[in-house]
């Protein structure tokens, strides 16, 4: 998503750690500009059902869909409070700006999940 020139992306992908039941913790990454703030959704998957690229668990099982309705639902979520914080600013030109984005959001999701 760019918003006023600002690139924003929400990524997910797999810790390379397996634990010992197999599954792997899923991690959240928020991207605003050249800013990166990487966070734990408290999640495990299955490795070799995960899509690389879609970021997301292939299947239909509960397991799956459970982690893929958790993945919707941060994504919603952060994408949210971006577009709600980021016409708050006036200084769109600046590393501040993002990482005062990035933090906000990253404290907020602390708080909800």
């Amino acid at each position: 998503m760019k918003i006023s020139n600002v690139n924003f992306k929400v990524s997910f992908y797999l810790k390379k750690k397996v634990s010992h039941n197999g599954l792997s913790p899923v991690m959240g990454r928020i991207a605003i500009g050249r800013d990166m703030s990487q966070f734990s959704c408290k999640l495990e998957a299955n490795h070799d059902l995960w899509d690389t690229r879609a970021g997301r668990v292939n299947g239909k099982s509960h397991h799956a869909r459970m982690v893929n309705r958790e993945i919707d639902k941060i994504n919603v979520a952060v994408n949210a409070k971006y577009k709600e914080i980021h016409p708050l600013s006036t200084d769109n030109s600046g590393n501040l700006f993002s990482n005062v984005v990035a933090f906000s959001i990253f404290l907020i999701l602390i708080r909800n999940f």
